[in-house]
């Protein structure tokens, strides 16, 4: 019996996520191994692609994640914290593309791009922690490109 089912309508598709938890470890024979394992949870979820141009089918795919946790909360604060830890890193992504346009990144070397993401999660998280000025984090970025002290002064916070 799933302990969270939600449905989400939007950006051209239709996602059903159901959690369910395992809290008796015991009944898990493989997992006697993980010290002060308290509770498993399985994630799926399955999303419907609307074909947008009419007629035809839509794609639809389905997944399962699965979490282990020494947390000894309830069931449903489990399954929050997995949901909000997804929102928190696909806003992350979000700010990532729309401010340095990472998808577009022609980059191939691996350690290269390992190394510019990180660097572009320094330059995030310096931005977002200067607030002497308004306006997005791309053009404080941008700003900061074009202003030495402005780049200064975020530097030093």
């Amino acid at each position: 019996m799933p302990i969270a089912d939600a449905f989400d309508d939007s950006h051209g598709r239709t996602t059903r996520r159901r959690a369910f938890v395992c809290e008796d470890i015991s009944a898990l024979e493989t997992m006697k191994g993980w010290p002060k394992l308290a509770q498993v949870m399985a994630v799926e979820t399955i999303t419907s692609i609307n074909n947008i141009h009419g007629g035809g089918s839509s794609k639809v795919t389905a997944d399962i994640r699965y979490f282990l946790t020494s947390a000894e909360a309830s069931p449903t604060v489990i399954a929050a914290a997995v949901r909000n830890h997804w929102a928190i890193e696909n806003s992350l992504h979000w700010v990532l593309d729309v401010g340095f346009r990472e998808v577009d990144s022609r980059i191939r070397d691996r350690n290269a791009a390992a190394n510019l993401s990180v660097l572009r999660k320094i330059a995030i998280n310096l931005v977002k922690a200067n607030t002497t000025r308004k306006g997005s984090i791309k053009r404080r970025r941008k700003t900061a490109g074009w202003n030495n002290d402005y780049m200064q002064e975020i530097i030093e916070m």
